[in-house]
């Protein structure tokens, strides 16, 4: 058991590795992303301790340029190794993403991505395939996870995973939500708060459903809401924090819905204009 692959942990689900061959996968995807990440170190470090192990010509005239200003192009080094940090997390972050992309690409030419309800059996090529496609989504998402900043949070880890089967749109905010990397559309300027739920996927005893959901242009989903497969939340409608929306739920544009199992709640609004 393991959680979701998306950009927050969310509630434990039977999400696992389907094969030993996508666990080999996952360590090839691990390795290939650190790559850049070593190359950029190797500079880093070069620079910072006048080392260069493997002598190479080019970065020794490199060298030469920092010693010859030397102490100041020392201490100018030293003085970048915070950033030196924040560039080796996001190079592999960002290497990551498009390293797992690439395995993807194959995957997903194997068996592509499709809605529906199927057996829980990894003899189903549809259930064993959405685990793959998962499982090779989590060591990028895991690493989005550690990130100070949101710059690749947003629309571009969902936009680059999902396949073709997602969008987000501009000024989205989704930083603090946790949303499935598949079958998920999120149009421009909806809101998703802290913590809630939005998973195109839902599991039964014996089955799998996987079902888009849908989030209209300006929607609001509050703060710990969950809004399962299936749902369509028409432009300008807003889920109340806590609320649960039942599976396939179509919610009417400009609606307001709270609650387990979420219902219309009255509103009246001509008391926005008064405000």
């Amino acid at each position: 058991m393991s959680a979701p692959t998306g950009l927050k942990m969310g509630p434990m689900t039977n999400c696992i590795v389907p094969s030993k061959w996508h666990a080999l996968l996952m360590l090839l995807e691990m390795w290939f992303s650190i790559i850049p990440a070593i190359a950029l170190e190797y500079v880093y470090l070069g620079l910072a301790l006048d080392w260069n192990p493997i002598g190479l010509p080019a970065f020794q005239q490199v060298l030469g340029v920092v010693m010859a200003i030397e102490p100041w192009g020392r201490v100018v080094v030293w003085l970048l190794f915070p950033f030196n940090l924040l560039a080796v997390h996001y190079l592999n972050a960002f290497s990551a993403i498009k390293v797992a992309k690439f395995f993807l690409f194959f995957e997903t030419h194997r068996h592509k991505p499709r809605e529906g309800i199927f057996p829980r059996d990894f003899k189903d090529p549809d259930y064993y395939h959405w685990h793959a496609r998962r499982a090779l989504k989590k060591f990028p998402c895991w690493l989005l996870q550690l990130t100070p900043f949101t710059a690749m949070k947003g629309r571009y880890v969902y936009n680059q995973l999902g396949l073709g089967t997602v969008k987000v749109g501009k000024a989205a905010g989704t930083i603090d939500s946790w949303i499935d990397t598949e079958f998920v559309e999120i149009q421009d300027g909806a809101a998703i708060g802290r913590a809630a739920a939005i998973t195109s996927h839902y599991f039964t005893p014996t089955h799998l459903i996987v079902k888009k959901v849908a989030i209209g242009k300006g929607c609001i989903v509050g703060e710990r809401a969950r809004v399962p497969s299936g749902v369509s939340l028409g432009d300008r409608s807003t889920i109340l924090a806590k609320a649960v929306v039942r599976l396939d739920e179509p919610v009417p544009p400009g609606a307001i819905f709270g609650g387990n199992p979420a219902t219309r709640v009255p509103w009246d609004p001509s008391i926005e204009k008064k405000a």
